[in-house]
């Protein structure tokens, strides 16, 4: 979706872990060894690039998460506000588990 200039139009940014949410989904490639446990728990790494994030776009809708399950059901939300479009970028196991949730689930949102 793109406005009167050149930069896409982004409405809601969602900053979330790469945990998927899924307390059975404990599958190792899907586990990040390399971060502190402690930054998972306060995401502070998440709530670090929301508050740049708003900087950048005071106007956009940020939302901080716990994981990409919860992201999901706040795209949910968002896509029956009307036109949706959704962008996942970050880790190998960020964007994995997502795809792997999409997969599982009957969500409306592909």
């Amino acid at each position: 979706m793109m406005h009167s200039g050149s930069e896409p139009e982004l409405h809601t940014i969602i900053f979330s872990t790469n945990a998927t949410g899924v307390p059975d989904d404990t599958e190792p490639e899907m586990t990040n060894r390399n971060r502190d446990p402690g930054d998972l728990i306060s995401l502070r790494t998440q709530t670090q690039c929301a508050t740049l994030w708003k900087t950048w776009r005071p106007d956009a809708r940020v939302r901080v998460v716990g994981n990409i399950a919860a992201a999901i059901q706040v795209a949910e939300a968002v896509a029956h506000e009307g036109k949706f479009q959704a962008l996942v970028t970050g880790s190998l196991h960020l964007v994995g588990g997502f795809i792997r949730l999409l997969d599982r689930s009957s969500t409306t949102i592909r």
